[in-house]
C-alpha cells in the first residue's frame, strides 16, 4: 500500500470483548455495534457458544472465541463449567473492556469479568426477562440476580427507560444510562425492486396483501397470537413468519401454525420488510425491538404489542398501532384495521420511517458504548490511577523508569555509557568535532518492514542520500518479516512476541544498542511512536530524532498515551513533523520547544510517480480512484457514499478502490452494487494512478500526518478531492491543485468530484498545477536536502556542546 497510516494507532487500540449466549446474537443483535468497534480500529472479540453464525461474525473483522459449555437454557451443571471456561478465556484474552449482553451471559459475564481482572466491565440490558405482569417470585428472582450482577460491573446501559426505572434503586448512582437502540440506516431502506423479487418468490400478487413478522419461532415472540390473527384473517391476507426455529421452546410445538407460511432466515432483510404490507410483532417481552426498528426504517406500517421495548418504537396511531400484549383478539382487530385502510398504511409507514431516521441510528448508539468505555477509564484513572495506562503503556513506562538505573549494568563491556545530565547522548570514544575523513552515520529505525508510507519514505531517503560524501544513511528493522518498501540494510530479525504487544520487549532494546555500537551511529531516527519507545529505552548517546509520521486521534484522546509520548518525545534530541499540524501538536500537546522541532514533509520519487507519457485518453469514462487501507480512519464507506451520490446524478464515470484491511468484507456488497471495482492491495499503484483521472481521499481529520497518496497523485498530474485531514492542506491548494472539503459531508465531496468529472479542462489544469507544486516541494531530492541539513546541524550542535 502507498498511503501513509498513523503508525502508532495500533498502540492505542482497545481489546474489546462482547459476550452473548449464542453466535446468532453477535451477528444479528450486535452486528452493527461490532462493526463500529472494528471501524474505530479496536481489536474486537465475540464470545459465545459456537454455531452457524460464526462465519458471519468473523466477516465483520471480529475474532470469535467459542465457549463450548455455554447454552441458552439455564442448566446449573453446564453453567458452572461455562463460567470457569469464560474466566479462563478472559484471562487469556487480556481484554481492556468486556461488554456483556443477554440475561444469562449478562449475569455470569459481569462476575467473571471482575474475577478475571478485566479493567472495564459494561453490561447492556436488552430487556429484563421479567415483566410487571409476571409473578412476584419471578420478579424477585430476576431483579435480585440483576442487582447482584450490577455490583460487579462498572456501568449499566439500558435500551429502554422502563427497564432502567425498574432497576434504578439497585444500581450504582451515576453509573447507568439509557442509550436506546438502532439499526444500520444505510442498509435498511425501502427496496421496491427487492419487494417485487421477494413477493414473486412467495407467490404473492401485486393486488394481494402480505402480513409478516420476523424473529425466532417461539411463544415469547407472540407465535400463538400471530397464528390466531392469521386464522381469522386468512381470507384477507397471506401471513408469513421469517426466522429460524428454536428448539429450546417445546411449548411452541402445541401452537396451531397451519395458516402461517414459514420462511427460514434470509440475508436480504430490507427486501423482505419491503415486501410486507403490514409488519406485526406480538412479543411478550422485548428490550428494544430490533425487527420493529428495521421495519420502520423500511417505511412499513406496524402493529406492535403494547409492551416495554415496543412502545419505544413510536406513539400509538402516530407512528404505529399498539395492541395489548398477549391479546390475540385485539391484535387481530388492529391488523384488520390496517388491511382495510391503505391511507392509514401510508401515513403510519411514512411516520415510522421519519422517526427511524431521527431516532434509530445504530452507529450513534454504538458510539455511546465507546464513549462509556472511555468515561469509565477516565474515572478510574482520576480516582486511583488503577488504570492509568494500558498494558503496553504500563510496561513501556516501567522499562523507561528502570533504564536509567539498569543501563550500565545491561551494557556489555561498558562500551556505551550515559551522561544522565544531558539528553544528547553520543557514542563513547567518538569525537563529533572531528568529522573530517569520515561520514556521519544515520540509522533509521522501523519496527518492521512493510509496504507502508513510513517504510517507503525511509527507503527513498536512504537511496537519495546513498552517494552523499558526508552522510551515510541506513534503514534498520527490529522485528522479522519479509523484505518490503524499506529494503532494510540492517535486519535484527527478532520474533515479535507477546512482550512487544504488551509494551516494550527488552530484546530489541539490547539488540538495537549493539547495532548502534557496531555501526558507530551518530544519529538514530525513530520513525513513529513504536520505534521511539525502543530508541529512547536503548539509552544511546547518539543524537536521537523522533519523526512523527501520523496524527492519531485515538492517541491524542487518551491521557495515558499523551503522558507516555510526552515523556518519550522530550527525551529525544529533536522532533520532526511531516506537516504543520504535527509540528504544532508536538509543541502544544507534547510540550516540545519550537527550537527542538522541524517541519520536513513526506516525499515520493518522481522517477516512480510521473504522468502518462502521452495525453490521457478522452474516449473512456473518467476513473475516480481511492487508495488506502480499508480501516476506520480512512473511511472507505464515505468514499462509497460519494459514489452513491454521483450515481444518483447519473454521471458517467468508473470507480475503483485500492487497498485491503478489516473492512473489506463489510463493504464488498455495497461496492458491487455501486459498480466500484475492489482492486485489492497492489504493487502497481503508480501505473494505476497514470490510468486514473481523479483521486479521492476520505480520511478522518485526526487519522493522517501527511497523506502520501496526495503527493503520489500530484506527481502523476492528478487533481484530488480530499477531506481536511492533517497534512492535506500542506499538499493541496484548495481550488488550485484540487479541492479540500472541510465539511466532511459526502454530498459536499461529491459536488467537487462531479465538477471534475464534468470538466476535462479543469482536471487537466488542476493536475498540471499539482504536478508543478509536488515536484518543487515533495520530491525525494527536496526532502533529502532538508534531512541532510538537519542531521549536519544537529551533529554540529552536539559536538560543540561537548
Amino acid at each position: 500500500m502507498h498511503a501513509d497510516p498513523a503508525p502508532t494507532s495500533s498502540d492505542v487500540h482497545l481489546r474489546i470483548g462482547h459476550l452473548t449466549t449464542v453466535d446468532m446474537s453477535l451477528a444479528l443483535l450486535l452486528g452493527t455495534e461490532l462493526e463500529v468497534d472494528v471501524e474505530h480500529g479496536h481489536d474486537v472479540f465475540g464470545l459465545s457458544a459456537p454455531g452457524p453464525y460464526v462465519e458471519r461474525v468473523e466477516a465483520l473483522g471480529v475474532r470469535h472465541v467459542p465457549l463450548t459449555a455455554l447454552t441458552r437454557a439455564w442448566d446449573p451443571l453446564r453453567d458452572g463449567r461455562a463460567f470457569f471456561q469464560l474466566v479462563r478465556a478472559l484471562r487469556r484474552l487480556d481484554l481492556d473492556v468486556l461488554h456483556t449482553h443477554n440475561p444469562k451471559t449478562g449475569v455470569m459475564g459481569r462476575i467473571a469479568g471482575r474475577l478475571a481482572g478485566v479493567p472495564v466491565v459494561v453490561n447492556t440490558c436488552h430487556g429484563l426477562w421479567a415483566s410487571p405482569e409476571d409473578s412476584l417470585a419471578k420478579r424477585t428472582f430476576v431483579y435480585g440476580l440483576e442487582s447482584l450482577a450490577a455490583r460487579f460491573s462498572d456501568y449499566e446501559l439500558f435500551q429502554n427507560a422502563e427497564d432502567e426505572a425498574t432497576l434504578r434503586r439497585f444500581l450504582k448512582p451515576g453509573k447507568h444510562r439509557v442509550v436506546g437502540n438502532g439499526v444500520d440506516l444505510t442498509h435498511f431502506t425501502p427496496d421496491p425492486e427487492g419487494r417485487r423479487q421477494v413477493r414473486a418468490e412467495l407467490g404473492i400478487g401485486d393486488d394481494e396483501l402480505l402480513v409478516g413478522t420476523v424473529g425466532r419461532r417461539v411463544r415469547e415472540k407472540g407465535l400463538a397470537e400471530f397464528a390466531e390473527a392469521a386464522r381469522t384473517l386468512a381470507d384477507r391476507a397471506t401471513f408469513v413468519w421469517v426466522g429460524p426455529e428454536d428448539d429450546t421452546d417445546a411449548a411452541s410445538a402445541n401452537v396451531d401454525t397451519s395458516p402461517i407460511s414459514f420462511v427460514v432466515e434470509r440475508t436480504d432483510m430490507p427486501a423482505v420488510y419491503s415486501a410486507f404490507d403490514v409488519f406485526v410483532l406480538a412479543s411478550h417481552r422485548e428490550g428494544f425491538s430490533r425487527a420493529s426498528m428495521e421495519a420502520a426504517a423500511c417505511g412499513i406500517p406496524m402493529v406492535l404489542a403494547d409492551i416495554r421495548g415496543c412502545r419505544e418504537i413510536g406513539e400509538d396511531d402516530v407512528h404505529v398501532l399498539l395492541s395489548p400484549g398477549r391479546d390475540p383478539v385485539a391484535l387481530t382487530q388492529a391488523v384488520e384495521r390496517l388491511l382495510a385502510d391503505p391511507g392509514l398504511r401510508r401515513r403510519l409507514g411514512n411516520a415510522a420511517r421519519s422517526r427511524a431516521l431521527a431516532q434509530f441510528d445504530q452507529s450513534k448508539v454504538a458510539s455511546l458504548s465507546l464513549e462509556t468505555y472511555e468515561a469509565v477509564g477516565r474515572g478510574k484513572r482520576s480516582a486511583s490511577l488503577a488504570m492509568p495506562l494500558r498494558a503496553e503503556d504500563r510496561k513501556a513506562a516501567r522499562h523507561l523508569a528502570l533504564s536509567d538505573s539498569a543501563t550500565d549494568a545491561q551494557t556489555s563491556e561498558g562500551d556505551i555509557s550515559a551522561d544522565s545530565s544531558d539528553d544528547s547522548y553520543r557514542p563513547k570514544g567518538r569525537d563529533l568535532d572531528a568529522q573530517e575523513g569520515r561520514r556521519i552515520t544515520v540509522l533509521h529505525v522501523l519496527p518492521k518492514d512493510r509496504d507502508r508510507g513510513a517504510q517507503m519514505f525511509v527507503g527513498l531517503l536512504r537511496d537519495a542520500l546513498r552517494d552523499d560524501p558526508q552522510q551515510h544513511h541506513l534503514a534498520l528493522t527490529l522485528f522479522a518479516g519479509p523484505q518490503a518498501a524499506a529494503r532494510a540494510d540492517v535486519r535484527l530479525g527478532l520474533t515479535e512476541g507477546r512482550l512487544a504487544h504488551l509494551g516494550l520487549d527488552p530484546r530489541p532494546v539490547l539488540a538495537l544498542r549493539r547495532a548502534i555500537k557496531e555501526h558507530q551511529a551518530d544519529v538514530v531516527v525513530a520513525h513513529g511512536g513504536e520505534a521511539l519507545k525502543y530508541v529512547i529505552a536503548s539509552r544511546t548517546r547518539s543524537v536521537t530524532i523522533y519523526k512523527r509520521t501520523g496524527l492519531s486521534s485515538a492517541e491524542v484522546s487518551r491521557p495515558s498515551r499523551t503522558i507516555l509520548y510526552r515523556r518519550l518525545a522530550n527525551r529525544a534530541t529533536h522532533v520532526v513533523g511531516v506537516s504543520r499540524a504535527l509540528q504544532d501538536q508536538s509543541h502544544n500537546l507534547l510540550g516540545i520547544p519550537h527550537s527542538k522541532t522541524s517541519l520536513i514533509p513526506n516525499s515520493r520519487d518522481p522517477e516512480v510517480y510521473y504522468p502518462p507519457r502521452s495525453e490521457r485518453p478522452t474516449d473512456r469514462l473518467p476513473l475516480v480512484l481511492f487508495v488506502g487501507q480499508f480501516e476506520r480512519g480512512k473511511r472507505p464507506n464515505l468514499f462509497l457514499d460519494i459514489i452513491g451520490h454521483l450515481r444518483a446524478r447519473h454521471l458517467q464515470f468508473s470507480a475503483g478502490m485500492v487497498g485491503s484491511g478489516k473492512l473489506r468484507q463489510a463493504i464488498e456488497k455495497r461496492a458491487t452494487a455501486l459498480e466500484v471495482e475492489l482492486l485489492g492491495s497492489r504493487d502497481d499503484v503508480p501505473d494505476l494512478l497514470r490510468r486514473a483521472d481523479i483521486v479521492v481521499l476520505t480520511s478522518e481529520v485526526g487519522s493522517e500526518g501527511m497523506p502520501g497518496i496526495l503527493i503520489e497523485a500530484g506527481l502523476t498530474g492528478l487533481p484530488v478531492v480530499a477531506t481536511s485531514a492533517a497534512g492535506v492542506e500542506d499538499v493541496v491548494v484548495d481550488g488550485d491543485t484540487g479541492y479540500v472539503v472541510s465539511s466532511q459531508r459526502a454530498e459536499d465531496l461529491a459536488e467537487r468530484v462531479a465538477a471534475l468529472i464534468d470538466d476535462l479542462h479543469l482536471r487537466e489544469d488542476m493536475g498540471n498545477r499539482a504536478l508543478a507544486r509536488c515536484t518543487a516541494h515533495f520530491s525525494a531530492a527536496a526532502t533529502a536536502e532538508a534531512w541532510h541539513r538537519l542531521v549536519a546541524g544537529l551533529v554540529h550542535d552536539v559536538s560543540g556542546s561537548h
